[in-house]
């Protein structure tokens, strides 16, 4: 198992990829489609702030997931020394990906501000943004030693921002309109869980090698508690899609929020499985 800051530091850069993907989708995706072009407009400060903060995020945690490397490697005694920080972060392969993870998040952070000075240059740049931030994610955990492990974890990141993200960016940002955005966020969501689902399917294949190995072993057993998590999402995912499609022009009541929010929590969930899952060595 590695250090506790470590695992927590994997499971914020996790949630604010996923929240970054779910702004720029919120931006692109759901809100033209929900409210009028003002309307929809003046939701894009919010947004901005949003993925800034994920990206600050990012680069804090990955800050923290350098000590905790160095320490692991050095002791705690020198896990600040620069010497030795940087034979981590600059000299050894781990580095490389965390070198392309960082770079990607500062550049995230970068083009939300330029949102506030050319809206739609803004939001392409912050979208390619959020998408290296995906594609930097596998190199540094198990995909990384699979020929195709980077591509279905990216894959699988990227469908869970889509369905996860947006979902968490809909909830913190417009709570009045929440009913109407969620409303149009019913398809993005359903293409955002199946690419995860997919992508994340032939990846346990993989990773398991046999079906014994889900109960034999550490790591299926977490990953049997991840897929319980994740069932119990898709299920509220679709009683919110029955309600929202047998409903569509349903009046938005407070009360429409309410599975949503345990939807997300549920999300948080996954978060932190996922944060284990990717501690334990595979069978």
């Amino acid at each position: 198992m590695e250090l506790a800051p470590e695992a927590a530091a994997k499971a914020v850069v996790y949630a604010a990829v996923l929240l970054a993907i779910g702004a720029s989708a919120t931006r692109w995706l759901v809100a033209p489609r929900a409210l009028a072009g003002e309307d929809a407009r003046r939701l894009e400060p919010a947004l901005a702030a949003l993925a800034g903060y994920a990206a600050a995020a990012m680069l804090a945690a990955q800050s923290v997931r350098a000590v905790t490397h160095t320490a692991a490697a050095f002791g705690w005694r020198d896990a600040l020394a620069w010497d030795q920080l940087s034979v981590i972060a600059f000299q050894s392969r781990w580095g490389g990906g965390w070198r392309l993870q960082v770079g990607a998040a500062a550049f995230l952070l970068v083009a939300t501000s330029v949102v506030h000075l050319h809206r739609s240059t803004g939001w392409v740049l912050s979208a390619t943004g959020a998408v290296t931030c995906a594609a930097s994610m596998p190199l540094l955990g198990h995909a990384a030693s699979n020929p195709l492990g980077p591509v279905l974890h990216t894959a699988h990141v990227l469908g869970a921002g889509l369905w996860l993200g947006t979902l968490g960016c809909v909830l913190l940002i417009r709570r009045e309109a929440a009913g109407e955005l969620l409303r149009h966020f019913a398809p993005i969501a359903l293409t955002g869980a199946s690419i995860a689902a997919a992508a994340g399917a032939i990846s346990a294949v993989q990773y398991l090698g046999s079906p014994a190995n889900l109960w034999a072993t550490a790591y299926g057993r977490a990953l049997g508690v991840k897929l319980a998590i994740v069932a119990a999402v898709l299920c509220c995912g679709y009683l919110n899609w029955r309600r929202w499609s047998a409903s569509p022009t349903e009046p938005t009541a407070e009360g429409s929020v309410r599975l949503p929010i345990l939807e997300a929590l549920l999300g948080v969930a996954i978060v932190l499985a996922t944060s284990v899952l990717t501690e334990l060595a595979q069978p």
